[in-house]
């Protein structure tokens, strides 16, 4: 495989991980970031000049992999606070009865 493939490769990567975050598929999310991890060092060590148009889609891919955990974040934490909330109700209900 030729560098250029490796980073094409990393791109093709990142949808899937895009993909499998949506799905909540956390392992393979992480089986998927160490194959593109891999990939990426390895182009970004042996290749010179890089292709600075496939590194922007790659920063692009990156971008949005990170807005996708962040939005995952935010309705984990409302799910939690509703827990909480929940739990408060229930044990006042449980003290009152």
């Amino acid at each position: 495989m030729n560098q250029l493939s490796a980073l094409q490769q990393a791109l093709q990567l990142s949808d899937e991980i895009i993909t499998a975050i949506q799905e909540e598929d956390w392992d393979r999310v992480d089986v998927l970031d160490v194959q593109r991890s891999s990939l990426m060092d390895s182009y970004y060590t042996a290749t010179s000049p890089v292709d600075v148009e496939l590194t922007r889609e790659l920063k692009q891919k990156n971008d949005e992999i990170v807005s996708c955990l962040q939005h995952l974040q935010q309705k984990i934490r409302s799910e939690q606070l509703t827990l909480k909330q929940s739990r408060k109700a229930t044990k006042a209900y449980q003290s009152n009865t």
